[in-house]
Protein backbone atom coordinates (compact mmCIF):
# COMPACT_ATOMS: atom_id res chain seq x y z
CA UNK A 1 0.00 0.00 0.00
CA UNK A 2 2.77 2.30 0.75
CA UNK A 3 4.08 2.15 -2.33
CA UNK A 4 1.55 3.60 -4.45
CA UNK A 5 0.68 6.25 -2.04
CA UNK A 6 2.45 9.95 -1.97
CA UNK A 7 5.65 9.85 0.53
CA UNK A 8 5.05 13.53 1.46
CA UNK A 9 2.58 16.46 1.35
CA UNK A 10 2.81 18.86 -1.15
CA UNK A 11 1.73 22.45 -1.21
CA UNK A 12 -0.70 23.72 -3.90
CA UNK A 13 2.03 25.70 -5.59
CA UNK A 14 4.16 22.57 -6.36
CA UNK A 15 1.48 20.75 -7.99
CA UNK A 16 1.98 20.50 -11.71
CA UNK A 17 0.68 22.52 -14.09
CA UNK A 18 -2.60 21.87 -15.92
CA UNK A 19 -2.25 20.10 -19.44
CA UNK A 20 -2.81 21.95 -22.11
CA UNK A 21 -4.96 20.66 -25.24
CA UNK A 22 -1.35 20.51 -26.96
CA UNK A 23 -0.19 18.39 -24.65
CA UNK A 24 -3.12 16.64 -24.73
CA UNK A 25 -3.12 16.19 -29.15
CA UNK A 26 0.71 15.09 -28.79
CA UNK A 27 0.26 12.15 -26.44
CA UNK A 28 -2.34 11.19 -28.67
CA UNK A 29 -0.79 11.57 -31.78
CA UNK A 30 1.93 9.25 -30.70
CA UNK A 31 -0.60 6.33 -29.40
CA UNK A 32 -1.17 3.59 -31.01
CA UNK A 33 -4.35 3.15 -32.80
CA UNK A 34 -6.55 0.10 -33.53
CA UNK A 35 -5.37 -1.48 -29.97
CA UNK A 36 -7.59 -3.51 -27.49
CA UNK A 37 -9.12 -1.54 -24.51
CA UNK A 38 -10.27 -2.15 -20.58
CA UNK A 39 -13.21 -1.29 -19.42
CA UNK A 40 -13.58 2.22 -21.31
CA UNK A 41 -13.97 3.53 -24.52
CA UNK A 42 -11.96 2.51 -27.53
CA UNK A 43 -8.54 5.07 -28.37
CA UNK A 44 -10.22 5.88 -31.63
CA UNK A 45 -13.10 8.33 -30.15
CA UNK A 46 -10.13 10.31 -28.12
CA UNK A 47 -8.03 10.64 -31.75
CA UNK A 48 -11.49 11.80 -32.53
CA UNK A 49 -12.15 14.28 -30.24
CA UNK A 50 -13.38 17.74 -31.38
CA UNK A 51 -11.61 21.38 -29.43
CA UNK A 52 -14.27 21.79 -27.17
CA UNK A 53 -14.17 17.84 -25.69
CA UNK A 54 -9.89 17.75 -25.74
CA UNK A 55 -10.77 21.27 -23.76
CA UNK A 56 -12.58 19.12 -21.05
CA UNK A 57 -10.18 15.89 -21.28
CA UNK A 58 -7.13 18.03 -20.79
CA UNK A 59 -9.23 19.72 -17.37
CA UNK A 60 -10.22 16.09 -16.67
CA UNK A 61 -7.11 15.03 -16.56
CA UNK A 62 -5.54 17.89 -14.68
CA UNK A 63 -8.17 17.86 -12.02
CA UNK A 64 -6.85 13.93 -11.16
CA UNK A 65 -3.48 15.21 -11.27
CA UNK A 66 -4.62 18.22 -8.50
CA UNK A 67 -6.68 16.33 -6.37
CA UNK A 68 -4.26 12.89 -6.53
CA UNK A 69 -7.65 10.64 -7.04
CA UNK A 70 -8.46 8.69 -9.89
CA UNK A 71 -11.99 6.89 -10.76
CA UNK A 72 -12.15 3.43 -9.38
CA UNK A 73 -13.29 2.35 -13.45
CA UNK A 74 -10.32 3.69 -14.56
CA UNK A 75 -8.01 1.97 -11.83
CA UNK A 76 -9.49 -1.29 -13.20
CA UNK A 77 -8.01 -3.71 -15.60
CA UNK A 78 -9.47 -6.42 -18.24
CA UNK A 79 -7.50 -9.74 -17.70
CA UNK A 80 -7.07 -11.85 -20.36
CA UNK A 81 -5.20 -15.21 -20.56
CA UNK A 82 -3.35 -15.94 -23.64
CA UNK A 83 -2.24 -19.38 -24.48
CA UNK A 84 1.80 -19.91 -24.68
CA UNK A 85 2.31 -21.81 -28.08
CA UNK A 86 3.53 -25.56 -27.79
CA UNK A 87 2.38 -25.66 -24.09
CA UNK A 88 -0.57 -27.67 -22.12
CA UNK A 89 -3.70 -25.62 -22.34
CA UNK A 90 -4.93 -27.25 -19.22
CA UNK A 91 -1.92 -25.74 -17.26
CA UNK A 92 -2.92 -22.70 -15.89
CA UNK A 93 0.89 -21.83 -15.94
CA UNK A 94 1.09 -22.26 -19.66
CA UNK A 95 -1.29 -18.92 -20.12
CA UNK A 96 0.41 -15.39 -20.52
CA UNK A 97 -2.03 -13.01 -18.36
CA UNK A 98 -2.31 -9.55 -20.48
CA UNK A 99 -3.93 -6.62 -18.52
CA UNK A 100 -5.98 -4.33 -20.99
CA UNK A 101 -6.16 -0.75 -19.44
CA UNK A 102 -8.13 2.32 -19.15
CA UNK A 103 -7.44 4.26 -22.59
CA UNK A 104 -7.95 8.02 -20.53
CA UNK A 105 -5.48 6.36 -17.92
CA UNK A 106 -2.39 5.14 -20.68
CA UNK A 107 -3.27 8.68 -21.58
CA UNK A 108 -2.63 10.18 -18.28
CA UNK A 109 0.48 7.82 -18.09
CA UNK A 110 2.04 9.41 -21.43
CA UNK A 111 1.26 12.76 -20.09
CA UNK A 112 3.07 12.28 -17.03
CA UNK A 113 5.70 10.86 -19.23
CA UNK A 114 6.21 13.66 -21.14
CA UNK A 115 6.71 15.83 -18.79
CA UNK A 116 9.37 14.08 -16.78
CA UNK A 117 11.37 12.62 -19.59
CA UNK A 118 13.92 15.59 -20.10
CA UNK A 119 14.64 15.62 -16.20
CA UNK A 120 14.78 11.77 -16.40
CA UNK A 121 17.16 11.84 -19.14
CA UNK A 122 19.58 13.74 -16.94
CA UNK A 123 19.66 11.94 -14.11
CA UNK A 124 20.08 8.28 -15.89
CA UNK A 125 23.58 7.26 -16.37
CA UNK A 126 24.97 7.14 -20.04
CA UNK A 127 25.15 3.20 -19.46
CA UNK A 128 21.61 2.79 -19.15
CA UNK A 129 19.86 1.71 -22.30
CA UNK A 130 16.96 -0.03 -21.05
CA UNK A 131 13.25 1.92 -21.84
CA UNK A 132 15.13 4.87 -23.59
CA UNK A 133 14.65 6.79 -26.49
CA UNK A 134 16.93 5.40 -29.20
CA UNK A 135 18.68 2.95 -26.97
CA UNK A 136 18.61 -0.50 -27.28
CA UNK A 137 19.97 -4.11 -26.01
CA UNK A 138 22.32 -2.76 -29.32
CA UNK A 139 23.58 -0.20 -27.23
CA UNK A 140 24.97 -2.90 -24.53
CA UNK A 141 26.34 -5.80 -26.43
CA UNK A 142 28.28 -3.20 -28.72
CA UNK A 143 29.46 -1.80 -25.36
CA UNK A 144 30.37 -5.27 -23.89
CA UNK A 145 32.06 -6.25 -27.42
CA UNK A 146 34.39 -3.15 -27.37
CA UNK A 147 35.25 -3.75 -23.76
CA UNK A 148 36.25 -6.99 -24.63
CA UNK A 149 38.14 -6.20 -28.06
CA UNK A 150 39.94 -3.37 -25.99
CA UNK A 151 41.32 -5.94 -23.26
CA UNK A 152 42.10 -8.43 -26.22
CA UNK A 153 44.72 -5.60 -27.60
CA UNK A 154 45.98 -5.93 -24.12
CA UNK A 155 46.50 -9.53 -23.50
CA UNK A 156 43.98 -8.94 -20.67
CA UNK A 157 40.76 -11.69 -20.40
CA UNK A 158 37.22 -10.33 -19.89
CA UNK A 159 34.97 -12.13 -17.58
CA UNK A 160 31.35 -11.92 -17.40
CA UNK A 161 28.23 -12.18 -15.24
CA UNK A 162 24.24 -12.83 -16.37
CA UNK A 163 21.65 -12.15 -13.64
CA UNK A 164 18.14 -12.59 -14.74
CA UNK A 165 15.75 -11.67 -12.10
CA UNK A 166 12.67 -13.18 -12.21
CA UNK A 167 9.52 -10.95 -11.86
CA UNK A 168 11.92 -7.93 -11.35
CA UNK A 169 9.64 -5.49 -12.70
CA UNK A 170 7.16 -6.98 -9.17
CA UNK A 171 9.55 -7.13 -7.14
CA UNK A 172 10.87 -3.38 -7.40
CA UNK A 173 11.33 -1.77 -3.94
CA UNK A 174 8.25 0.56 -4.61
CA UNK A 175 9.24 2.78 -1.34
CA UNK A 176 12.77 3.25 -2.30
CA UNK A 177 11.89 4.00 -5.68
CA UNK A 178 9.28 6.76 -4.89
CA UNK A 179 11.62 8.01 -2.36
CA UNK A 180 14.46 8.80 -4.44
CA UNK A 181 11.54 10.39 -7.38
CA UNK A 182 10.01 12.59 -4.24
CA UNK A 183 13.97 13.85 -3.72
CA UNK A 184 14.61 14.33 -7.37
CA UNK A 185 11.27 16.81 -7.64
CA UNK A 186 9.88 14.65 -10.38
CA UNK A 187 6.65 13.35 -7.86
CA UNK A 188 3.87 14.47 -8.92
CA UNK A 189 0.84 14.68 -6.43
CA UNK A 190 -0.73 11.71 -7.31
CA UNK A 191 -2.02 8.77 -5.71
CA UNK A 192 -3.66 5.18 -7.35
CA UNK A 193 -4.94 3.97 -4.90
CA UNK A 194 -6.22 7.27 -3.45
CA UNK A 195 -4.86 6.70 0.29
CA UNK A 196 -3.64 9.55 2.56
CA UNK A 197 -0.22 10.13 1.58
CA UNK A 198 2.67 9.48 3.95
CA UNK A 199 6.40 11.09 4.66
CA UNK A 200 9.23 9.73 2.98
CA UNK A 201 11.14 7.11 4.62
CA UNK A 202 14.86 7.11 4.94
CA UNK A 203 16.83 5.35 1.50
CA UNK A 204 17.35 1.92 3.36
CA UNK A 205 19.72 -0.76 1.63
CA UNK A 206 17.93 -4.31 1.99
CA UNK A 207 19.77 -7.62 2.16
CA UNK A 208 18.93 -9.94 -1.19
CA UNK A 209 20.19 -13.56 -1.63
CA UNK A 210 21.02 -14.25 -5.29
CA UNK A 211 21.93 -17.79 -6.79
CA UNK A 212 24.81 -17.83 -9.40
CA UNK A 213 25.90 -20.67 -11.84
CA UNK A 214 29.06 -21.46 -12.67
CA UNK A 215 30.25 -24.60 -14.62
CA UNK A 216 27.30 -26.13 -13.46
CA UNK A 217 27.38 -25.76 -9.88
CA UNK A 218 24.84 -22.89 -8.02
CA UNK A 219 25.91 -21.19 -5.62
CA UNK A 220 24.23 -18.38 -3.20
CA UNK A 221 25.57 -15.08 -2.07
CA UNK A 222 24.09 -12.52 0.07
CA UNK A 223 24.14 -9.24 -1.41
CA UNK A 224 23.04 -5.71 -0.84
CA UNK A 225 20.61 -4.15 -2.73
CA UNK A 226 20.14 -0.47 -3.03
Amino acid sequence: MQGRTILQQMSDKSLPRAFTEEEISAALQKTKPATAPGYDIHVEFLKNLGPKARTWLSKFLSRIMATHSIPKIKRKAKVIAVEKPGKDPSLAANYCPISLLSVCYKLLDRLALQRISPTVEGLLSPDHAGFRKGRSTCDQVAALTTFIENGFQQNLKTGTAFLDLTAAYDTVWHTGLLYELSKSGLLYKLSKSGSVPYRPQPHRPHEKTISVKKNNHIGHKKCTAI
